[in-house]
């Protein structure tokens, strides 16, 4: 895939991840109205060590520790939130200038480079 292709595909995955966060909070007219809100929040933790030699590499967290988790990201879920539309948003900062490179390489290749667009 061009580096143009990853950020106009990027590009819309943030766009679809602010839609989905700017439900949260946002009064809705639908069923009698009311305020969206987060319903659910999974986390599934897994620790990767080996004590030996053809011993177990992947360890699941037990469920209760899960559950744990899931509660205090759920308490947390605003600043999380925030922390991970700001980590799409630099990736997607990341990916413009990739493409950004990409068409100035074509560019050149193409000896189109200071030329006027027709």
């Amino acid at each position: 895939m061009s580096k143009i292709a990853e950020y106009t595909k990027l590009k819309l995955e943030v766009a679809d991840a602010k839609a989905w966060a700017a439900l949260i909070g946002s009064e809705y007219r639908g069923g009698g109205g009311g305020v969206g809100k987060l319903t659910s929040l999974s986390i599934k933790a897994t620790a990767y060590h080996q004590q030996y030699d053809g011993a177990t590499n992947y360890h699941d967290a037990p469920g209760p520790l899960s559950i744990a988790l899931g509660l205090a990201a759920g308490r947390q879920f605003s600043s999380l939130l925030d922390s991970a539309l700001a980590q799409m948003e630099i990736a997607l900062s990341e990916a413009a200038k990739a493409a950004h490179a990409e068409h100035s390489d074509l560019m050149n290749a193409a000896g189109l480079v200071g030329q006027a667009a027709a």
